[in-house]
């Protein structure tokens, strides 16, 4: 009947707080772009009949740049976890990654395509605990301004899920920013 804010000190469902941290470096010559790394801990309940608890650790690196009509954005990380619960122990790990091109054809146009993929990821003792995780995806799309504060956006992506699933996906997004 209401809503409350987050209290991080509480842990009502079994977790644990998680540590993050993010470097990056941004040169004075924009034409060179962004880039740095990332690191990540957290230790995770898992629902699941085998594993009852995970810890993650989860390390990457990105880089994004942007010229007048081109932008390239893309990110490689490596999660490894640890598993225990009644049934066994286990050490999994996968990678992931993805590069994402968008090009500014006129002002108020930008087409873009991306690709993701994680390795590793059949078989996975982690993993499986989603069966819809997505471990590839190709997206393809357009994006139009209609004006400061709202866009369209077009996409259409081809799509492999963890258990076995794959299908294409078309969908349209409206997006507005208020004042």
């Amino acid at each position: 009947g209401e809503l409350k804010p987050v209290d991080i000190t509480e842990f009502r469902n079994g977790g644990d707080l998680a540590v993050s941290a993010r470097l990056s470096y941004r040169p004075l010559d924009e034409r060179v772009g962004e880039f740095g790394g990332f690191a990540g801990y957290a230790r995770i309940p898992v629902r699941g009949l085998v594993v009852g608890e995970g810890e993650q650790t989860v390390v990457g690196v990105f880089y994004s740049m942007r010229s007048d009509k081109l932008r390239l954005i893309g990110e490689l990380f490596y999660v490894g976890a640890h598993l225990r619960g009644p049934a066994r122990e286990e050490e999994v790990s996968f990678g992931a990654g993805y590069l994402q091109v968008e090009y500014q054809a006129r002002d108020d146009w930008t087409v873009f395509g991306r690709v993701e993929d994680t390795s590793n990821a059949k078989n996975n003792a982690y993993l499986d605990q989603n069966p819809e995780f997505l471990y590839k995806r190709t997206v393809s799309g357009a994006r139009f301004e209609l004006n400061n504060q709202q866009a369209l956006k077009l996409e259409i992506s081809r799509n492999e899920r963890q258990d076995d699933a794959s299908f294409t996906q078309v969908s349209l997004q409206w997006s507005m920013v208020y004042p």
